[in-house]
């Protein structure tokens, strides 16, 4: 099986460390003997690039859609994200809801952890200007 095939060469891919990873858990979903009470779940946000072999009966054979968050789940998201931080009553995070459509969850919470760095790099330089 190589994953190569389906996303393109894997030259500088450490010897083939992807190769390898993928063989091993191959080997492991296709053991020989059947455990029941193990659940192999997987997430991804680029289904085009999964290896065919993953897919196949017995395997990763049951997939789910989880369609991107709609605008309250976006808002929503904003709101979780940003709990633990202060945030300026002057912060529509409706708008940014709104704002926001084509983002995933990730997304959203990279938009508010970059937000918290900037904030916090300027806060830091007003506290350096006034000395």
């Amino acid at each position: 099986v190589n994953v190569a095939s389906k996303c393109g060469s894997s030259v500088g891919d450490a010897g083939g460390a992807a190769d390898r990873v993928l063989n091993q858990l191959l080997t492991e979903m296709d053991g020989t003997t059947v455990k029941k009470t193990v659940f192999i779940i997987g997430a991804t946000n680029r289904p085009d690039i999964i290896d065919p072999a993953l897919l196949r009966p017995g395997r990763l054979d049951q997939l789910i859609y989880i369609p991107l968050p709609d605008e309250a789940s976006r808002l929503q998201i904003f709101k979780a994200c940003l709990r633990k931080s202060p945030v300026s009553p002057d912060v529509d995070l409706a708008a940014l809801a709104r704002y926001a459509q084509g983002f995933s969850g990730a997304d959203i919470t990279e938009v508010c952890q970059r937000a918290c760095k900037y904030a916090i790099r300027e806060n830091i330089e007003k506290d350096i200007q006034k000395l």
